[in-house]
């Protein structure tokens, strides 16, 4: 008798177990399991899911990947001052742990066409390419109820490799590439160096305003009249017909102080890339036509496949930094792309709603 009523009460807490799918970002290299009935949507930055609280009010999880490398403390200043700026209440900021490495929370209150919401916003401080990001948000009476059923999917979280990342900041176990001898191997070939350029000229050009989605939701950018823009993953592609390289366009949090520690970051990047750099100009723009200072690094030379240009370049505004890369493996093609490169730096930034 005892083994039946044994047999019967596990079946019954096998079926109220909850029904579960899983969620794979091959980007984010993350795994987690969700309830069946959770709406969810793919995006080109991560996924949106959607659910219904207790109290019959939809609730909204939107998970993106951001690049941030800085410190915590940076990214905490950065989201307050975002919530400040769009004139959101910034509740409490805190910091827990999940998967073994820091997560940092930043929660709001806001009021909107529907009422009073509240957000809870958090990045997993994984040293990792991209880090996860997340935005829950849901009306303020059901908010509780919509918290705790987004935490009760972190217990499944897990990495698709099986390993523990660890917290940004934790030096490699692999020699790393000595900065020092790099910027040495480029400065033997420096030439044509030039001094900072004013606002694109004095006349304005002719621009469009895009829609593209940015680390805190969708933005708007200016380009020049021809260029397009669209979202792929985490990044940008910008197109224009006259343009035969590549540009990529990434959008991050910061401002005009940290934008000289991105341009430092895609500097460090692009030197890894060359065997012998044989031409390096670099130019900046003190304020183009839409208010960003603007710094670009040209590099031409060889590497292991062969000849590449590669143009690096950063914009910083006070609300938000652009960072740019264009590149060919052909000199002639930039030569003929560069009047449309210069016109995208000189227009290019991001626009304050």
């Amino acid at each position: 008798m005892n083994t039946m009523w044994a047999a019967v009460f596990f079946s019954a807490l096998v079926q109220q177990e909850p029904a579960t799918k899983e969620y794979r970002d091959n980007d984010l290299g993350l795994i987690f399991q969700y309830p069946q009935e959770w709406r969810l949507t793919k995006t080109r930055l991560g996924a949106q899911f959607e659910f219904l609280t207790e109290e019959g009010a939809t609730a909204r999880v939107t998970i993106t990947r951001t690049p941030f490398r800085e410190a915590k403390d940076q990214w905490q200043s950065y989201q307050r001052d975002i919530e400040e700026a769009a004139r959101r209440e910034v509740l409490d900021q805190s910091e827990e742990e999940l998967l073994g490495v820091p997560l940092l929370l930043t929660r709001t209150r806001y009021t909107g066409p529907d009422g009073i919401f509240r957000q809870l916003k958090g990045l997993l401080y994984s040293r990792t390419r991209q880090k996860l990001n997340f935005i829950l948000e849901a009306p303020e009476s059901a908010f509780p109820g919509a918290e705790t059923a987004w935490r009760g999917t972190w217990n499944s979280f897990r990495t698709i490799t099986g390993e523990l990342p660890v917290a940004e900041g934790t030096p490699e176990t692999t020699n790393p590439t000595n900065p020092t001898q790099d910027a040495e191997r480029e400065v033997y070939t420096l030439t044509d160096p030039k001094g900072d350029q004013t606002a694109a000229a004095n006349t304005r050009r002719p621009e469009i305003r895009v829609e593209v989605p940015g680390p805190s939701g969708t933005e708007t950018i200016a380009l020049p009249e021809g260029w397009t823009a669209e979202p792929r993953d985490a990044v940008i592609v910008l197109r224009h017909p006259a343009v035969q390289g590549t540009t990529v366009l990434t959008l991050s949090l910061g401002d005009t102080a940290f934008a000289r520690r991105v341009m430092n970051n895609l500097n460090r990047d692009a030197l890894k890339r060359f065997d012998v750099v044989s031409l390096r100009k670099e130019e900046t723009i003190a304020e183009n036509q839409n208010g960003a200072q603007v710094m670009s690094v040209l590099r031409e030379g060889t590497t292991p496949g062969g000849s590449l240009v590669l143009l690096s370049a950063v914009g910083g505004q006070s609300f938000g930094v652009w960072s740019l890369q264009y590149e060919t493996t052909d000199s002639l093609k930039y030569g003929e792309d560069k009047a449309q490169i210069e016109a995208l730096l000189a227009v290019l930034a991001r626009i304050r709603s």
